[in-house]
């Protein structure tokens, strides 16, 4: 979300709501989905190439271990160390 210019934005306003850390992840997910999607599809036509396709395929290697990793981490914070370390 921090690539994204509304992303901040977003997660002040989640927070400033009171919405627990799990839910706001999820919001914030499910906004960035969309947000992609609504974009113009012609713009993202070289993504179809087949190096492109092997870049993607060694960049899984790396995302693997923080997508395992996140949830487990995630449920471990208290809602306060959350908010702490989304509002710095």
């Amino acid at each position: 979300m921090v690539a994204n210019a509304a992303g901040p934005v977003m997660v002040l306003y989640l927070l400033a709501i009171g919405l627990p850390k799990l839910e706001l992840i999820g919001t914030g997910a499910w906004y960035s989905c969309w947000s992609m999607r609504s974009r113009c599809p012609s713009a993202y036509t070289w993504l179809d190439h087949a190096s492109s396709l092997l870049v993607d395929a060694w960049l899984v290697l790396p995302m693997l271990p923080g997508a395992l990793l996140g949830p487990w981490i995630l449920r471990r914070l208290n809602q306060r160390g959350f908010e702490a370390m989304a509002l710095t």
